[in-house]
């Protein structure tokens, strides 16, 4: 009976149940992501409003922020796609993207709620190059 004992495989790592916590922080982090924000001081020599203004526009399809100036480019409008999505052309990439960049759009992330103090039409990506929102110009 002692000889059967010796030979059960003791774990050395703690038994757990289902998940790990670990996992239980990846919806933070992926939430979080939009929130990484690149500040190379395009929008340093705006006003102060402007710089607010920024900092107020929120996601059209969630409560969250569309993050700030630094995620914002400067884009063109070139169209649609046969589904719907809206095509966008990077004017100034700010070496983040290169200048004629394509970026397709989903309509879901137009947001004209809050208006645009730019004479130009917005686009917020994530640091994943991902669309946040699209701010139109006013009057588009």
């Amino acid at each position: 009976m002692l000889g059967t004992l010796a030979r059960i495989r003791v774990s050395s790592r703690p038994r757990t149940c289902g998940l790990s916590w670990r996992w239980a922080l990846v919806p933070l982090a992926l939430l979080a992501a939009p929130a990484f924000a690149r500040d190379d001081g395009q929008w340093s020599n705006q006003p102060p409003e402007i710089r607010q203004w920024f900092e107020s526009v929120m996601q059209p399809n969630n409560r969250a922020s569309c993050c700030g100036e630094a995620d914002a480019f400067d884009v063109r409008l070139d169209g649609e796609e046969s589904n719907g999505e809206i095509r966008a052309v990077i004017l100034n990439g700010r070496g983040i993207y290169p200048d004629g960049t394509l970026v397709l759009v989903p309509r879901t992330k137009v947001q004209p709620k809050y208006g645009n103090p730019l004479d130009k039409v917005i686009l917020f990506l994530g640091a994943d190059g991902r669309p946040i929102c699209l701010i139109p110009k006013v009057g588009t």
